[in-house]
């Protein structure tokens, strides 16, 4: 191995954009996430919130919509807690080396490197950006919606190998994503507590993949983009359980993806370059077939679609003359159809979770998602609202084994 090689290595390792392959919540279904949920340990199943009934359960939509149409826009952001591990790990040991030169290095500074490389990145690190958009309204009993999605993120982790150098897992994933909802609230019709949704989305992704050994990372290496559309179908049940008590009973159950939802990666003949501080290639020259065929199924292996589902109670209190709103628990059980870890213990399909809304101005929230705990407020000062949750998964087959902590904040107008 060249010292040439080692650099670019260390450089697509050290401080290329934190991505990796493996796909943390066990199906590649295009999610935006909400920080009501993530703070409530992301149950959600029988929990209304705004906004939950375009990813979380269609029929929330006719409980969470009044008379007067509803709009929202937010602009969030995600990041896991071990980047400041790659930043340090890019200002104290990969610059300074650079700065040395990587020809001046002895071979014991060289696997010094390699050593701190990999344990800065060996667990994953994650940034992602979001902007849902979304507008509702409720005619009579009939509630509906539309909404305009995109998410964004970035991921990369280093493996230990047989050989002597890591394995570097990476990729990039663009999601744009139109959704309509629409549920019915069949009170109405002699069927006191229930709601019945659906929802109909069109997902257009890019996703750019590639899983290699370290040191076969060349000065040009570039990240191919496999794209796909998918249209999918959502359908959403909630029911307030007929029960004598001082606030209400709801259970709740969402079935993703029981009509298409399959995205079909193909390579477009676009990419992006892979390295840093590095000329890229762009002579235009197309990638080898096996090459392609490699990278696409690798997209659908870590990045596949099935149906899944998530079914809760949740239990909300009562207003208590108008200071309390959206206050109570939620317990779901979340299921895949084909996970990418078939073995996971069943607490990680476990999400548990409180949240008490103070005068519609202040949330509190805490939970437990697949065991790890999460916690998040925020505050809404008339059409604004601020929004932060702390939380964790986990990314492996067992519990309390591979955990990403991660951090988001929202900021976003509602009226």
């Amino acid at each position: 191995m060249t010292r040439r090689i080692l650099f670019v290595s260390m450089a697509v390792l050290g401080a290329a954009s934190p991505v990796v392959a493996q796909n943390p919540l066990q199906n590649g279904r295009s999610v935006v996430a909400s920080p009501a949920v993530l703070g409530m340990g992301d149950a959600a199943a029988a929990f209304p919130t705004n906004g939950s009934s375009f990813f979380y359960n269609p029929a929330h939509v006719v409980r969470t919509t009044g008379f007067f149409p509803r709009f929202q826009l937010n602009l969030q952001g995600r990041g896991s807690n071990n980047l400041r591990n790659y930043y340090d790990f890019v200002k104290d040991d990969l610059e300074p080396a650079i700065d040395e030169g990587i020809a001046n290095l002895t071979e014991d500074e060289i696997d010094t490197l390699r050593a701190r490389a990999l344990a800065a990145t060996q667990e994953r690190g994650y940034a992602m950006a979001e902007v849902p958009a979304a507008f509702a309204m409720r005619i009579g009993p009939v509630a509906f919606g539309i909404g305009g999605f995109a998410h964004a993120e970035g991921r990369l982790r280093a493996l230990p190998s047989s050989g002597d150098l890591p394995i570097v897992e990476a990729s990039v994933l663009r999601d744009v994503s139109a959704i309509g909802t629409a549920a019915v609230d069949a009170s109405l019709f002699g069927m006191n507590g229930l709601a019945v949704g659906v929802n109909a989305r069109v997902t257009r992704r890019a996703l750019a993949i590639k899983e290699k050994d370290l040191d076969t990372w060349g000065d040009d290496e570039q990240l191919y983009l496999h794209e796909a559309t998918a249209v999918g179908v959502d359908i959403g049940v909630l029911y307030d359980l007929p029960v004598p008590l001082p606030g209400k009973l709801t259970a709740g159950a969402a079935f993703y993806d029981v009509v298409g939802g399959t995205f079909d990666y193909a390579y477009k003949d676009r990419y992006v370059c892979g390295s840093l501080r590095l000329s890229c290639n762009y002579s235009g020259t197309a990638p080898s077939p096996a090459l392609i065929a490699g990278e696409d199924a690798l997209a659908r292996q870590r990045f596949g679609v099935s149906p899944s589902y998530r079914v809760g109670v949740a239990y909300t209190v009562p207003s208590l003359f108008g200071l309390l709103s959206e206050t109570g628990v939620a317990l779901d059980y979340i299921g895949y159809s084909d996970p990418l870890w078939s073995e996971q213990s069943f607490i990680s399909h476990l999400s548990l979770g409180a949240q008490a809304r103070l005068a519609r101005i202040v949330a509190l929230r805490a939970g437990l998602n697949q065991g790890y705990l999460t916690a998040g407020g925020g505050v809404k000062l008339g059409p604004l609202a601020l929004d932060y949750t702390f939380y964790g998964f986990e990314q492996g087959e067992d519990g309390n084994r591979d955990a990403s902590w991660q951090h988001q904040v929202s900021l976003g107008v509602a009226f």
